[in-house]
């Protein structure tokens, strides 16, 4: 079973698909190579009773942008971003 707890950082893997890190997803080959966490995801984001457990789409776009800001080798932390 996973982990709800690290789940919603989990997300953001599945978030990069149709996103400006498209061409990563693809090169990496995100569902194939983890078939039950894929499934988990799309487990959870068809139930609403388990919505809370994701992080929003939105919120990835947030960290993307504070991302491109940061040099090199940074990333922002793992946290749901000030703006929602």
């Amino acid at each position: 079973m996973c982990d709800y707890y690290g789940f919603p950082h989990i997300s953001r893997i599945f978030y990069m698909k149709n996103s400006p890190l498209d061409t990563v997803y693809q090169e990496l080959n995100i569902e194939a190579r983890f078939p039950s966490v894929f499934g988990w995801f799309t487990r959870i984001r068809e139930d609403p009773s388990l919505q809370k457990e994701l992080i929003p789409p939105q919120a990835f776009k947030y960290w993307l942008e504070e991302l491109i800001t940061l040099p090199m080798g940074k990333k922002p932390a793992l946290r749901l971003p000030m703006k929602l």
